[in-house]
């Protein structure tokens, strides 16, 4: 007898199939067996002292190594694990910022961390102290700017608890930013902390000339105390952004995957303005809404408009359906129209397409979509990577990878203009665009065909922006050698800034200019 060969033909699937089909006792034992979820829990739980009731979840905050036990439990833990192979310095002062603002959304948030990390400043030697006054530089950051204080739990050797102090901010409050202008550019941004139980506001700043909405380091000039800006801005959800009697609240906690307004969306409307005041147009397309804040100025300022509003992203179609509030629309009665590239909601003037852009110009070169506008609004990606090639094909598979990252929409969008709109274009670029040669080219194609290029509005701001690897622009080197340059080029008629330029100020040192411009037709 092979013991082996019959040891593994019992246990062979085949085998306990059809030991279980002839004795239906069996059943019971499958009944008893299938509790490994239950004997990992039982393990998990002796490994995590102080288990909060369930569903009462903790906030969990550590490295890969030690976080397996709070993993499993699920019921108890929201638990983010950080891979020590990759974790920069940039990454933790990215995380540190998180935890004071307020992105956990927690007034208590457990650390699991090595007792080599914990000094205590007044007592080096004494572990029992439960007021941990460092926990290395982070730590001492938290606390002297955001009013955070650090318990050690008695008896375990690396958990320790933050605890925010004197929070301050309600579910009611929203964070107000109103912007006025000069008739001519956007010059003013007023800060407050509304109440919506009260109708009670505080205003705690008004800074002239805003370059950027909700950055603490740009507020030291305009002396805004930073402890009140993190506690009464970071900390609230709901923000409300107004513009020349035009409100938009967006929740970017709920809404996650589009950007809210910006200092672009802002200055783009006060362009807009001024344009829509000279002439008029019978409808429009955004490419790529966003929040949709640039559509609804549009449709507020010119109701008689005709707009349609495409985007990739669902989580934007749903805003602009649900909460946008585009003038004389009601959010249970859009329509759906039935088509077979994308998803259509009509109602009143406008028109919501859930899809691809790419699709949809696509669809107009070959005649396969009956419309062309009038005027055509896009704030595409404008910051350039350091290789892209010339040809901009979207079936490229190595360009379609990262088709909206660099200046290949742009670029796509310049190119094809001629079958987008009969009239006229509204576009941001950047001076750092520029440097992609390819960009310039398709520009002085148009001028070669029949088109003008006019700046509406230029201004300087920090070039404040993420790479892969979540450093900021500035701190990724090759990146940052590949944009900066300071020469003038000319494109028509119109002079431009080409590159970003490097200033020693800090914390955002590199600055790049934007510009507004105008691409329409000659008549």
């Amino acid at each position: 007898m092979n013991i082996t060969s019959d040891f593994n033909f019992l246990n062979s699937k085949k085998t306990w199939n059809k030991v279980k089909t002839n004795n239906k006792k069996c059943k019971y034992i499958d009944d008893i067996s299938n509790k490994k979820e239950a004997a990992i829990e039982y393990i998990a739980k002796l490994n995590v002292p102080a288990l909060p009731k369930k569903n009462n979840k903790e906030i969990v905050l550590g490295t890969t190594k030690y976080l397996l036990p709070y993993y499993i439990l699920t019921d108890y833990f929201i638990t983010f694990a950080f891979d020590i192979n990759i974790y920069t310095e940039q990454l933790n002062t990215i995380l540190i910022d998180c935890i004071g603002n307020g992105y956990f959304n927690s007034k208590m948030i457990r650390i699991i961390t090595t007792p080599d990390d914990i000094v205590d400043n007044n007592n080096n030697n004494n572990d029992n102290n439960d007021n941990i006054k460092i926990m290395g530089k982070e730590i001492k950051y938290l606390m002297d700017n955001f009013s955070i204080k650090i318990y050690k739990l008695i008896d375990a050797t690396n958990i320790y608890y933050i605890t925010l102090k004197n929070t301050i901010i309600t579910r009611t409050d929203i964070a107000e930013f109103t912007f006025e202008d000069n008739k001519t550019t956007v010059n003013k941004l007023k800060l407050q902390v509304c109440n919506t139980n009260t109708d009670n506001c505080n205003t705690y700043a008004i800074i002239d000339n805003p370059v950027l909405m909700s950055d603490i380091s740009m507020f030291d000039k305009n002396k805004l105390d930073k402890d009140i800006y993190a506690k009464d801005f970071y900390n609230i959800d709901n923000r409300l952004t107004i513009y020349n009697g035009v409100k938009l609240l967006f929740n970017q906690r709920k809404y996650n995957k589009i950007f809210g307004p910006n200092i672009d969306t802002i200055l783009f409307c006060s362009t807009i303005d001024n344009f829509l005041k000279k002439q008029k147009f019978k409808s429009f397309l955004e490419i790529g809404i966003g929040s949709g804040y640039i559509s609804k100025y549009i449709a507020v300022k010119d109701n008689n408009m005709k707009g349609t509003l495409i985007d990739i992203e669902p989580q934007s179609i749903n805003f602009a359906k649900n909460k946008l509030g585009l003038p004389n629309i009601l959010p249970n009665k859009w329509h759906k129209i039935k088509d077979k590239n994308f998803d259509i909601y009509k109602q009143n003037n406008y028109e919501l397409i859930k899809g691809d852009a790419l699709k949809l110009i696509y669809l107009m070169i070959n005649n396969l979509w009956n419309n062309i506008y009038d005027l055509v609004i896009c704030n595409p990606p404008y910051i350039p990577k350091q290789i892209e090639k010339k040809e901009i094909d979207p079936n490229d598979k190595e360009i379609a990878k990262n088709f909206f990252e660099g200046t290949y929409l742009m670029r796509y969008i310049l190119k094809n203009l001629h079958y987008i709109t009969s009239k006229s274009m509204i576009m941001i670029l950047s001076s750092t665009s520029f440097q992609v040669p390819h960009v310039k080219d398709e520009l002085n194609n148009l001028i070669k065909n029949g088109w003008y290029i006019k700046i509406l509005l230029k201004r300087k701001i920090p070039l404040k922006v993420y790479n892969d690897k979540g450093e900021y622009i500035h701190d990724d080197k090759k990146w940052t050698e590949f944009l900066l340059n300071n020469k003038t080029i000319v494109i028509g008629t119109e002079k431009f800034k080409q590159g970003a330029i490097l200033y020693n100020s800090k914390p955002l040192p590199l600055y790049h200019i934007i510009y507004i411009v105008e691409i329409s037709k000659k008549i």
